[in-house]
């Protein structure tokens, strides 16, 4: 099995991503995707910084056991909240979470800083990620997944126009990492859709049946 103990890092305002180490330190104290995603947020966040404004990151996290177990499918996205001011973390199942888990290979996940100047979308694949324009700004979720050939997360009208209390939805809308807007932070960043391309490390693609959405 791959460890992972690395990050991928997006700007969206340069289009470009990295890969960096996450320190020993912070892997052994921030265990899954909310502890190091508040790590992260700490790091970075200056004071006072608006939730919609490039200066705010948004984390796509996973657990140490993320698509290894039945029933671990979940990822957290972790952000500052344009609804309350103030910390935000929310999780989802799915499809997306071990496809993501796939994809990332190595990373334990991928931290989004900046805001396009015009409409993308993140794809993820072999533990390296591109940005590329997107082409369903405007579509609502359910379409969007249906445009691509990965899993994806993604926002709908109401992400797009920044509604504080927006989503970000997967499975084609049957499951949503909600409260708190980070669906409205992918929108202003003028990201619509994270597409993981990877397969599961466990070889499950979804939750066992009869588990509730997340």
């Amino acid at each position: 099995m791959t460890t992972r103990d690395r990050l991928l890092r997006v700007d969206l305002a340069t289009r470009t991503a990295e890969s960096e180490v996450v320190p020993e330190s912070w892997r052994r104290q921030f265990v899954g995707g909310k502890g190091l995603g508040a790590r992260y947020l700490y790091e970075e966040l200056p004071p006072g910084a608006d939730a919609l404004g490039p200066e705010n990151v948004l984390f796509f996290g996973l657990g140490p056991v993320s698509g290894l177990l039945p029933g671990e499918n979940r990822f957290a996205a972790v952000t500052k909240s344009p609804l309350t001011g103030t910390f935000l973390d929310s999780y989802a199942g799915g499809s997306f979470p071990p496809r993501l888990a796939g994809a990332l290979e190595g990373h334990l996940g991928l931290l989004v800083e900046g805001a396009a100047d015009e409409p993308v979308r993140i794809e993820v694949e072999d533990g390296a990620a591109t940005v590329e324009s997107a082409t369903t700004w405007g579509a609502e979720t359910p379409e969007t997944c249906r445009a691509h050939d990965g899993a994806v997360a993604c926002i709908g009208p109401a992400g797009e126009q920044q509604v504080a209390f927006a989503t970000i939805a997967s499975d084609e809308g049957e499951h949503h990492a909600g409260r708190g807007g980070a669906g409205a932070v992918m929108g202003s960043k003028r990201l619509k859709a994270v597409v993981a391309r990877g397969e599961p490390p466990a070889g499950r693609s979804s939750d066992p049946p009869g588990h509730s959405p997340g």
